[in-house]
């Protein structure tokens, strides 16, 4: 038995070895999806200029419908990126955190609260970190459309001109509001390893003197006073701010401002909160408007009535 368990070692460590050693190479060398990027969205900020981004967002789904960063530029000159994919679990979101801490150095991280009710199993866990730890078992696909310039550093070039935003057009009503946000001293728990990422979270941000805001962005689909009331918990337990857009942002029709019945808001929702934020977060961002190396955001801003058309004009078909 015991020749039998050398024997195995000494298969397996060279092919661990060899594992080890492609995955630099098998792994993505641009951030796009055209380059075989799994996850383009929340890591497109690595297309950032370096050091450039003082707001971050992060969370799922209601976090990249929810922000209009060209919102934030044209009122106030903040430089905002959201980092979000569907979907996005909490240690994920703790990756995407750190992937974008060493490229940019934001003032104030803005985590959407809705991932942190993200529900997963062990198995998803396991699985994408041990494809992070061995890229290439996540990229072996792509060793069909190897080539030299895969031997070299990766080059994040994607454009994203509403950095990280969807723009989310149409309107599909909420007419059932009956119990939302109704009073109640009931709290829903986070599951533990929500909880370890949540506090994880905080505790990086601390370490870089990043100040973190917890945000609920406004859905009768997804919230509650329920787990508004766990938040404000934890909020005073880790001595961050917590701010509830279901209860501070009233001006949202819903009606009009919701993409899917109250799911996630639309861009004209999303414009309204985004508006609210900057005007809280003003007086302590910097106004970047003016400044040369700022110049794509003027002329992405210019831009977004030509994309909203082109998306209206999507709708149509």
């Amino acid at each position: 038995m015991r020749k039998n368990f050398l024997h195995s070692l000494l298969f397996l460590l060279p092919l661990t070895a060899l594992v080890v050693l492609l995955g630099p190479v098998f792994a993505p060398k641009n951030n796009t999806s055209a380059a075989g990027m799994l996850e383009a969205d929340p890591i497109a900020i690595l297309s950032q200029p370096e050091n450039s981004i003082d707001l971050l967002f992060l969370g799922d789904s209601e976090a990249y419908s929810g922000f209009v960063p060209m919102e934030l530029w044209q009122d106030y000159g903040i430089a905002s990126f959201v980092c979000a994919c569907v979907d996005q679990k909490p240690y994920e979101t703790e990756a995407f955190l750190k992937a974008a801490l060493e490229r940019q150095s934001p003032k104030v991280v803005v985590l959407e609260t809705n991932v942190l009710y993200r529900v997963y199993s062990r198995v998803d866990r396991i699985v994408p970190a041990a494809q992070r730890l061995f890229p290439v078992l996540r990229y072996h696909s792509r060793w069909k459309s190897l080539t030299l310039r895969d031997l070299q550093s990766p080059e994040y070039t994607g454009e994203y001109p509403d950095r990280g935003y969807h723009l989310l057009l149409s309107a599909d009503p909420r007419k059932d509001l009956e119990g939302y946000m109704a009073p109640t001293d009931a709290r829903e728990a986070l599951s533990g390893a929500n909880l370890r990422s949540l506090r994880n979270i905080s505790n990086l941000c601390r370490e870089k003197n990043i100040r973190l805001i917890l945000y609920s962005v406004p859905s009768p689909e997804n919230w509650s006073m329920a787990r508004h009331n766990t938040m404000e918990d934890l909020a005073r337990e880790l001595g961050v701010l917590y701010l509830d857009g279901n209860l501070e942002s009233r001006d949202i029709d819903w009606d009009r401002d919701t993409y899917d019945n109250g799911d996630h808001l639309n861009y004209y929702g999303a414009a309204k909160i985004t508006r609210w934020l900057g005007d809280f977060l003003s007086d302590t961002l910097p106004d970047h408007r003016g400044e040369a190396a700022y110049a794509a955001w003027d002329r992405d801003l210019a831009a977004l009535p030509e994309r909203i058309q082109a998306k209206k004009e999507e709708m149509k078909e």
